[in-house]
């Protein structure tokens, strides 16, 4: 995305900025909507193509005052004050800005806030009137919003798309007059950062990044949507994706943390490798034993990763701890463990090493003649296989194995017997699941 010029969506809160995001981004519901203010928290980010533009859309959370804070307890005051510095981040860092008002509650104080902040940076921007869904509220709504003095002023329905190919074909002639450039390069594949609430999951992102591009607080379940980013790592360009905490069902409330659960969910399934994110300073619990069988049962590649290594008073502590969190998981086989302190940057490049040979390993093929010799090789009183070979192009890695008796070798005793002496025969499969058939020769 580097390079590309940079439009951002701003705005107090509710005033449809997702909404609008989600509509013109082209991604589907990409960001959470709801009703609720303030739900958006940190800075959605898209690729998008506008006629023959390529452009990053970016929603961002809306945008309070000081006097609005002051009713809010210290740790609400400090995340409102860190979703309102992602916002400044995504207007410092764009070409061109729209202000979202709303037609249906009219002029707000602090849309005429904005605006002055806006002047205040110096950024180019139209004010955007949204929920102005028919023709005839036009005039009555634009009225009082006169008096922000902006030059460009457009009135839209995000929600029923109106007025929008205007507002993207003024902003297309607004943009500075550079070249796109050659494409991004690829991602060569995607880590998942999952856990529960608060455990570190939105630190680890920022530290990786080298920078804040998620909002940290100490309020559980601060981020809802899936927050991605793309950096590189010996010269691999890696696709990160913080997502919400996942809890279990019956503490899930209300229509946001149900929709925030879901993109993490969706975020696990679009990934190649997950970073299990546990924090030491509470029991593990049996819903993260849950989102490593989420993981390994949609297929991918999984890595436990220990967060806040710092609080370990010696290796002792630490080692007696990782083989009590092996017992917890130990339906997985041979996962890899990491342990990491974000805050003091320790263990990152240990992290990335692994998601890195997690994902190499994830795709390798064996030559059919090495799994044929293994397979014949193995005795049985059912016995011995004839064939065997991997399945191209197949994720996870399958593999098939042919049998004169293949029910015998199909009993889960068997199968897993089988999936063992796979693992030893060809190392580098730690911490990814297989899939094995038996069929009739």
């Amino acid at each position: 995305m580097t390079g590309l010029p940079v439009v951002a969506i701003v705005g107090r809160p509710n005033v449809g900025k997702s909404t609008l995001f989600n509509r013109l981004s082209g991604a589907g519901r990409q960001a959470i909507v709801h009703d609720t203010p303030g739900v958006t928290r940190d800075r959605c980010l898209a690729q998008v193509q506008w006629l023959s533009r390529q452009v990053i859309l970016a929603d961002t959370g809306g945008i309070t005052t000081l006097d609005t804070r002051k009713a809010l307890s210290d740790p609400q005051r400090a995340l409102a004050q860190s979703v309102e510095q992602q916002s400044l981040l995504a207007i410092e860092s764009s070409d061109y800005v729209w202000l979202l008002t709303s037609g249906q509650d009219g002029l707000h104080p602090l849309d005429s806030a904005i605006a002055k902040l806006l002047r205040k940076h110096e950024k180019p921007f139209a004010l955007v009137i949204n929920k102005v869904d028919l023709p005839m509220h036009e005039s009555s709504s634009r009225s009082e919003f006169y008096r922000l003095g902006v030059a460009s002023m457009f009135s839209v329905s995000a929600e029923h798309k109106r007025g929008l190919e205007d507002l993207v074909e003024h902003t297309l002639k607004q943009l500075p007059d550079r070249a796109d450039g050659p494409p991004p390069e690829p991602a060569h594949f995607t880590l998942a950062i999952v856990g529960r609430p608060n455990a570190g999951k939105s630190s680890l992102l920022n530290a990786l990044c080298q920078k804040t591009r998620s909002v940290v607080s100490a309020v559980p379940g601060t981020t809802r949507d899936t927050v991605t980013e793309i950096f590189s790592f010996e010269n691999k360009q890696i696709r990160l994706a913080d997502t919400a905490g996942l809890r279990r069902k019956s503490r899930v409330a209300g229509a946001v943390e149900y929709y925030s659960q879901l993109r993490a969910i969706q975020a696990i399934e679009a990934s190649d490798v997950c970073a299990l994110l546990l924090d030491p300073t509470q029991d593990t619990a049996d819903h993260e034993r849950h989102m490593a069988r989420l993981a390994w049962d949609s297929g991918k590649a999984l890595m436990l990763v220990i967060a806040k290594q710092d609080v370990f008073e010696d290796e002792g502590q630490q080692e007696a701890h990782r083989q009590a969190v092996k017992s917890f998981f130990n339906f997985l086989p041979d996962v890899p463990f990491v342990s990491i302190s974000s805050l003091e940057s320790q263990g990152l490049k240990g992290l990335l090493k692994a998601a890195c040979a997690l994902a190499e390993n994830r795709v390798r093929q064996l030559r059919t003649r090495d799994l044929t010799e293994f397979a014949q090789a193995l005795t049985s009183d059912a016995g011995k296989f004839t064939y065997a070979s991997q399945t191209r192009h197949v994720l996870p890695p399958s593999f098939v194995f042919f049998s004169r008796q293949p029910e015998h070798w199909r009993k889960p005793q068997k199968k897993r017997f089988l999936e063992n002496e796979l693992r030893k025969a060809f190392s580098g499969f730690e911490g990814i699941p297989l899939k094995i058939l038996v069929q009739q020769k």
